[in-house]
């Protein structure tokens, strides 16, 4: 399949891309994709008008189909769709949330495999050296193995940052983590006196306005010394802060408060040097997908059993045991699915008119649309 993505010199009109429905043969080849950026750029792509893209393009698909008929495969796992993220690395002031940090530090450990992935197959010696476009595409890749480390080491893929972001979170939390133990401890004794059985309404703690309290019965409001933070939608519970807690319930607000603000700084710090990148992470997403869009259309042509065709210097073309494509995959997808016929079609610099005749649902328009859509293809 030789293709040109949107933007580039398009040759044909839209009603013949839809009579030929070019858009379906798309999106079948984008599900052989292993990456949402490759799907995409699949589903983009428009057919190609001059000789050297087009050759260009399938010596690519050649060089990935000859790749996965040697084994070679390589893995795509952790590739994001971060096209996102490169518009808010723009715009400064702008801080990435951890997931799409996370997503980040994933694409370029995945983008660094792959360009490992090419480099031992650029370095196999003599005719093993079989794919020197694709590994052209792989060098645009630029690996960024610092800003991935510092990535992984602050972020999960819950989108949680991590206590080893920093030394002082990692304090703030220790903080935090004995502070709560204490409220917990002193609460926990105070539901264990013999006074607080008749005058709680629930023997648990609970949360309210991000402070722990104890749910008491209305009418033992004065049992307790605290403050109220509110009532049930029935009032039949109080929400009151022991007085005994105040000062640490007070201390624990405080640690929250300089968590989030160490949690901002970190925040702020990955994505001001992530910005400085942004042209690199941005050529290298690009050649990642690129990279995947190829091996959709390797796999495709694998998985029906297509060849790469010649490109002919004359303009005349000859197919060999042609089969409409959307054809072949509804026979691979379909139980029951009628055989598809192949056809031979030759036409030349001699030979430029094909008069095709047979009886209604001969197959006429089956075979002229095999035409054009292999040669969109």
């Amino acid at each position: 399949m030789f293709w040109l993505h949107a933007g580039e010199t398009r040759y044909m009109n839209d009603h013949a891309l839809r009579v030929l429905e070019y858009d379906k043969a798309r999106e079948i080849v984008a599900r052989f994709g292993a990456t949402e950026p490759g799907q995409e750029r699949v589903r983009s792509v428009q057919p190609a008008a001059d000789r050297a893209t087009i050759e260009a393009r399938l010596r690519e698909a050649a060089e990935f189909l000859q790749l996965l008929r040697d084994g070679e495969q390589p893995s795509f796992d952790g590739v994001r769709n971060i096209a996102t993220s490169f518009e808010k690395l723009a715009v400064t002031g702008m801080v990435l949330q951890p997931l799409e940090l996370h997503a980040i530090g994933a694409t370029l450990g995945a983008a660094r495999r792959l360009k490992a992935f090419f480099r031992r197959i650029e370095e196999r010696p003599g005719t093993l050296r079989t794919a020197p476009l694709l590994c052209s595409r792989a060098a645009r890749i630029t690996v960024l193995k610092e800003a991935e480390d510092s990535i992984s080491a602050a972020v999960d893929e819950t989108g949680e940052v991590k206590d080893s972001a920093s030394p002082e979170l990692r304090r703030l939390r220790k903080l935090l983590g004995r502070t709560r133990d204490d409220i917990l401890d002193r609460m926990g004794k105070i539901l264990r006196t013999a006074e607080s059985q008749n005058i709680v309404q629930e023997q648990v703690i609970t949360v309210r306005d991000d402070r722990y309290v104890i749910p008491l019965k209305p009418n033992f409001r004065q049992a307790l010394t605290g403050v109220v933070h509110g009532h049930s939608g029935s009032r039949a519970t109080l929400f009151v802060e022991p007085l005994d807690v105040l000062e640490q319930n007070n201390r624990l607000a405080e640690l929250r408060m300089d968590e989030r603000d160490e949690v901002d700084r970190i925040l702020r710090d990955l994505t001001s040097r992530l910005a400085a990148y942004r042209d690199a992470l941005a050529e290298t997403f690009d050649a990642v997908a690129a990279l995947d869009e190829v091996q959709a259309r390797a796999r495709f042509t694998l998985e029906c059993g297509a060849t790469v065709p010649a490109v002919s210097p004359s303009g005349s073309f000859r197919l060999r045991e042609a089969k409409h494509p959307l054809l072949v995959w509804k026979r691979k997808t379909s139980p029951g699915a009628s055989d598809v016929v192949s056809n031979d079609v030759e036409l030349s610099e001699d030979r430029r008119t094909l008069i095709i005749s047979g009886p209604n649902a001969g197959g006429k328009t089956v075979i002229l649309k095999t035409i054009g859509l292999l040669a969109l293809m």
